[in-house]
């Protein structure tokens, strides 16, 4: 289930359970660093939730459903939030509640990460979730992690894997997690000084409308001549595409040492027609318009950039 803003605003004073794995040098995405859970931490975010969690938070219902059925226990469902009464700094959101020893969690693993999980009724989880459930037994207090998985493939396949709590694995745990807090959180130091925010984080940064800040001309010069190296490089992609077209001639199909090419018709995305919405008197009812910020640089070869396409926040 979705956080609400209450939820998002009461995390922000601890450490969850979904954080921790980042922070001991397992994260769940790899792209995600330290210094990226620290920002979300300190600062105001709103629902950053990926595509992929909002498919988990649908699967939720008859993903808890499903766990019940299997251990023959009842299972409520339940989007709470619970803070840690031995180490007050630590949180954790549960997806159910099966008993007062175990609870459920429920994931939706894509296809592409569906290697990395065990057989059905083991406890072979990848690493990042088992710290998760580990540290969401220490907050609640239970013995066992019912972690139903949604795993994509030909069909979706779904598997119940059976957590014990390991107390040694907790133990090793907890220091680092409370010494990484106090390090960074407590006195407002980022980990990774080189690092920026994220940009979704910069996105909902408050700012003071009309405010002009003084910024250090090779910084943007930089970011100006990275965006000119971008659309050279597009330039070229498409230059190169036009020649690969080419050298098939009138074949739909080229094979090259390695390679197997194809070039043939597909369907396009549908397509919507602006201007009979507005004739119909429809545009208004069933079209929103949102609002973000754009970054534009005027100056360095004399032309107004805008930043490159795919970079907004």
């Amino acid at each position: 289930m979705a956080l609400t803003d209450r939820q998002r605003e009461l995390r922000r004073g601890h450490l969850g359970a979904s954080l921790s794995p980042t922070l001991l040098g397992h994260p769940p995405v790899p792209s995600l660093t330290a210094s990226q859970v620290y920002y979300r931490i300190v600062e105001p975010l709103g629902d950053d939730a990926t595509e992929a969690m909002r498919l988990g938070d649908w699967l939720e219902i008859p993903l808890c459903q499903w766990i019940g059925e299997r251990i023959g226990k009842a299972v409520t469902r339940r989007n709470a939030f619970r803070v840690s009464g031995e180490e007050p700094i630590l949180s954790a959101t549960i997806d159910a509640f099966v008993d007062d020893e175990s609870h459920g969690e429920c994931k939706y693993v894509g296809r592409h990460n569906a290697a990395d999980w065990g057989p059905d009724g083991s406890d072979q989880i990848p690493a990042s979730v088992m710290i998760q459930v580990q540290h969401q037994m220490f907050v609640l207090g239970t013995r066992r992690c019912y972690v139903a998985a949604a795993i994509a493939g030909y069909q979706l396949d779904r598997r119940l894997y059976v957590v014990e709590r390991h107390e040694r694995l907790i133990a090793a745990m907890l220091p680092r997690l409370v010494a990484w807090w106090n390090a960074h959180v407590v006195p407002r130091i980022p980990p990774g000084d080189d690092e920026p925010p994220p940009l979704d984080v910069l996105a909902c940064r408050e700012r003071v409308p009309g405010k002009s800040m003084v910024l250090a001309a090779p910084l943007v010069r930089r970011y100006q001549q990275l965006g000119y190296a971008l659309d050279a490089l597009g330039e070229l992609r498409e230059r190169t595409k036009a020649e690969l077209i080419a050298a098939l001639g009138d074949a739909e199909i080229g094979e090259a040492v390695g390679y197997s090419i194809t070039y043939k018709s597909q369907k396009s995305s549908p397509r919507v027609d602006h201007a009979r919405l507005r004739a119909d008197g429809l545009w208004e009812t069933y079209c929103s318009q949102g609002e973000h910020r754009v970054l534009r640089i005027s100056g360095g070869k004399g032309e107004s950039q805008t930043e490159p396409k795919g970079t907004q926040p």
